[in-house]
């Protein structure tokens, strides 16, 4: 705003008084000038452009949400496709070999991880053998140990009658096997719960078991959902 020469008089005159500055021209800068009053034309095209700006980063914000939400989930598929493929395994009872513990038709979770066979373990085995299929039982002896099963259907390991509780009849048939038999280094004795059912080491056509054949240990029935829980 121009300042007339009367105006830089008294201006002059009022700072040699004493006064401030800023006490001086504050009435002066009260003095506005005309507002700007835009056209139609230039409001539509501001409107326009602020609902441009506002719009951009809410999409951008939604599509990374929507970004980050693909990667959890592919991350998640991955961890469980390692999991189930490497770490863990569902598996379908077949058949009754190991009734009551197990029954036709149960879902177990089969795990091998940092597992080494212990005995009374219910392990699962490759289908390498002469069924063709994986087996479920349970591990009688470990290698070091001796087994011996006697006509009369006792269980003997190193020559202490083995405590069985999960059975509902003793071992009826003690198979072609040679007793006594000592476990070799890398190898197990299995048999089924259900003695009479169940083709196992007690066979000379299964036979001991190696423990790269075994493919984990089975840790929990999930099915039928009124049993789900550990297996002993």
């Amino acid at each position: 705003m121009a300042i007339s020469t009367t105006q830089t008089g008294q201006l002059t005159q009022q700072l040699r008084a004493g006064k401030r500055l800023e006490e001086i021209t504050a009435p002066l800068n009260a003095q506005k000038r005309p507002a700007y009053q835009p056209s139609e034309r230039v409001k539509k095209a501001a409107a326009f452009a602020a609902a441009g700006t506002a719009d951009t980063p809410q999409k951008k914000s939604v599509g990374r949400i929507i970004g980050g939400w693909l990667a959890a989930i592919a991350i998640v598929a991955v961890i469980f496709f390692i999991i189930f493929r490497f770490v863990i395994q569902v598996v379908g009872i077949q058949g009754s070999s190991m009734s009551p513990t197990l029954e036709q038709g149960d879902r177990i979770v089969v795990s091998d991880l940092f597992y080494t066979p212990k005995q009374g373990d219910i392990v699962m085995i490759s289908d390498d053998n002469v069924l063709g299929k994986q087996l479920v039982k349970r591990v009688i002896a470990v290698s070091g140990q001796t087994v011996e099963v006697t006509d009369e259907g006792d269980v003997l390991v190193d020559g202490a009658i083995l405590d069985e509780p999960y059975l509902t009849e003793l071992t009826q048939s003690p198979g072609d096997m040679t007793y006594p038999v000592t476990i070799p280094e890398g190898q197990v004795f299995v048999m089924g719960d259900n003695r009479a059912q169940s083709l196992d080491s007690r066979d000379t056509v299964i036979g001991l078991i190696d423990d790269s054949d075994i493919e984990g240990h089975v840790l929990f029935r999930i099915y039928p959902f009124g049993s789900f829980g550990g297996v002993e």
